[in-house]
């Protein structure tokens, strides 16, 4: 006689085993796709549009992103981003263990929390998760990271990086934020121009260039700039 207990666990491991297997199946082909195409949009994308928070100014709410290839943007924006949010973004595969470390060291005895996710990590974030913090998040976070590094590489995880940034209040992308904030391209920022547009990335809805704050972290991303060199990015 069979025991009903045993029949429920077996369809219970089936139907696990097909949702597994759809989601891997799902998630490697749409990875493979975003590896020579742009994403439509992004869940940050559509949330940002859903609650159209109006400007500091007061006026409206207008969403924008604008698409740079890797060769239109400037080597000073790629060494800007990995000079202040990954220093060891040419070198790691995916996770800064020491940089993860220090983060939870410096948290521990600090008001003021700081992170220690990789550019692809926060692409993985950024184009494929939600942004609420959770367990369950992180564990789909390290899975497409790990993806994202094998299929995409370096220089395409860059590339996704700054063009899905959000840059600004329904601004995403450094080539938006360059069109916004300085009237010109990527491709002509200054090496202080692009720090600045970096310097936003914590906290884009709320400064400007302009910011005192801004200005400072800016100066900051130049030094940091300035000590690697672009040898540092090469093949990005």
């Amino acid at each position: 006689m069979t025991n009903p207990r045993q029949v429920i666990l077996k369809r219970l491991f089936r139907i696990v085993r097909n949702l597994t297997l759809s989601f891997l199946i799902v998630s490697i082909n749409y990875v493979i796709f975003l590896k020579f195409f742009p994403p439509l949009t992004t869940l940050l994308m559509e949330m940002r549009c859903l609650e159209k928070q109006p400007n500091k100014d007061g006026s409206k709410y207008h969403f924008t992103a604008k698409w740079s290839s890797s060769d239109e943007l400037s080597k000073n924006i790629k060494l800007a981003a990995v000079a202040s949010e990954d220093g060891n973004y040419p070198f790691h595969y995916g996770f800064d263990f020491d940089a993860m470390s220090d983060a939870f060291q410096h948290n521990l005895n600090s008001k003021k929390t700081i992170g220690g996710s990789t550019i692809s990590q926060q692409v993985a974030k950024n184009v494929f998760l939600f942004p609420q913090r959770s367990y369950i998040r992180k564990a789909f976070e390290t899975y497409f990271t790990a993806l994202i590094e094998l299929i995409w590489g370096k220089k395409r995880i860059i590339e996704m990086y700054l063009n899905i940034a959000e840059t600004g209040n329904g601004c995403f992308g450094v080539e938006a934020a360059s069109q916004k904030y300085y009237h010109k391209t990527t491709s002509q920022l200054n090496k202080y121009e692009a720090a600045s547009l970096i310097a936003l990335l914590p906290s884009p809805r709320k400064f400007t260039p302009n910011a005192y704050k801004v200005k400072l972290k800016a100066n900051k991303v130049v030094i940091a700039m300035n000590k690697v060199g672009f040898s540092y990015i090469e093949g990005l």
